[in-house]
């Protein structure tokens, strides 16, 4: 029978999609889509193409879409030959990457226009450009040159107050939609190692993880991927069924990475091989001495051989360095204090319900911040987070002067709560007082 053939009623649909019979109805009315055929006696009758559409719409909604954006992305795909039901490619090979292509090539070309596309909500002309990328480069080059460079242009777009958070959230939905695509078209795996990929509790982000997952699976591996925000009991729970020859984290900020520590301290114990890497750590030199495990490096391009070099034993665990004992010592004394610091620097802002929000929100970031630098034995590795405390006052439109301000009632709570004991974190935020 024709997958196009009239062949089932209102309730098989209802059934096998989930949808509200009112809904359905709606969608025919307001978009003309899907048209089910009449019957004699008016009853609507649909096909297993009518079924499928119905599925493409609900899962495009799940993304974020409205449902007026899907209807007229399934229209303008369908208008120039293209058959949105039509499964990803299984014929993808990965290839290894050139030297740097020059600024002026066609495919940073391609980049900037898929940006355009993005920044303009222009879904359907994004995903057509990323289609002629795809079709004339590999895979791994495509998503290294144009979707994580892209996304981190829009990061620092965002930073600069170029890009609005909302185009930042439509852009990293159609590289994460894009990236989970190709992962699904992976082939089956060729190597016996397994591997698990993931993040440590707090951690967030996905972009990272995800290019490690689609990377090593197109290279043969059997790649367990977790996500993000991992509970290290989770973890250990998957290892117990998995039983990986390695597991891989990543880390974007300074307080994952402490979560991270955690994680790799805990891995060692049991002498599970573990790997890691991420912005964390590119902006942070020296951070990765403090972690028991395979650090990946900086260049997402080596991570293949990398983790091939672990597994076959040529590659030799990071020699791991203590912490200065002074921060660490500190740790217990800033955490049963901290809620006496925060409440004493929100105490300068009541007058000011605006910036006391703010405040709010930043004790408990920078709370974080703090702990992770005493637990790293280095608190200079806050300051790439300072600039992004920066950002959000330029974001939120405050007075420029409000971090200094706070920083200046920040080290005054640390001196009167902490006394000497607290000297080493407050001549570090002296520092930062203008």
């Amino acid at each position: 029978m024709d997958e196009t053939t009239p062949s089932y009623n209102l309730n098989v649909v209802v059934r096998e999609t989930g949808i509200k019979p009112d809904t359905l109805r709606a969608w025919e009315r307001r978009y003309g889509l899907p048209k089910p055929v009449r019957t004699e006696g008016g009853h609507r009758l649909y096909s297993d193409h009518d079924i499928e559409m119905i599925k493409w719409f609900i899962a495009r909604q799940e993304e974020g879409m409205r449902i007026s954006q899907v209807v007229k992305m399934w229209k303008e795909m369908t208008a120039t030959g293209i058959d949105p039901l039509a499964p990803p490619p299984q014929n993808i090979e990965m290839q290894p990457i050139a030297a740097d292509l020059p600024d002026d090539s066609a495919l940073v070309r391609l980049r900037e226009a898929w940006l355009d596309a993005c920044l303009s909500y222009n879904e359907f002309g994004a995903e057509q450009i990323l289609a002629q990328a795809f079709a004339r480069y590999p895979v791994e080059l495509v998503v290294v040159e144009v979707l994580q460079k892209g996304l981190a242009e829009i990061g620092k777009g965002w930073f600069e107050g170029n890009v609005t958070v909302q185009q930042e959230h439509f852009t990293s939905a159609l590289a994460l939609r894009r990236l989970n695509a190709l992962i699904s078209a992976a082939p089956a795996p060729t190597r016996p190692e397994k591997i698990i990929v993931g993040t440590s509790p707090g951690e967030r982000h996905v972009v990272s993880p995800l290019l490690l997952v689609l990377f090593l699976r197109y290279h043969g591996w059997d790649v367990t991927y977790l996500g993000a925000d991992v509970p290290l009991r989770d973890l250990e729970k998957t290892i117990s069924l998995v039983s990986p020859d390695l597991v891989i984290y990543t880390a974007t900020m300074i307080t994952s990475a402490a979560t991270l520590l955690q994680t790799a301290e805990s891995l060692a114990k049991k002498n599970i091989p573990f790997a890691f890497g991420g912005r964390a750590f590119s902006e942070n030199e020296g951070l990765e001495k403090y972690v028991p495990g395979y650090f990946l490096g900086n260049n997402l391009q080596g991570v293949v051989q990398k983790v091939s070099d672990i597994l076959t034993g040529k590659e030799t665990p990071n020699p791991v360095t203590n912490p200065d004992s002074n921060y660490q010592k500190l740790i217990p004394a800033y955490q049963k204090l901290l809620p006496t610091i925060h409440a004493q620097v929100l105490d300068n802002y009541n007058e000011n319900s605006e910036i006391a929000n703010f405040v709010g929100d930043a004790n408990q970031h920078f709370g974080k911040y703090i702990q992770a630098g005493l637990m790293f034995g280095d608190l200079s590795m806050i300051s790439p987070e300072l600039v992004w405390v920066e950002a959000l006052i330029v974001h939120n439109q405050l007075p420029d002067h409000i971090l200094n301000e706070y920083i200046f009632y920040y080290r005054q709570a640390v001196e009167q709560e902490l006394g000497e004991q607290g000297r080493l974190l407050a001549n570090w935020l002296e520092k930062y007082e203008n």
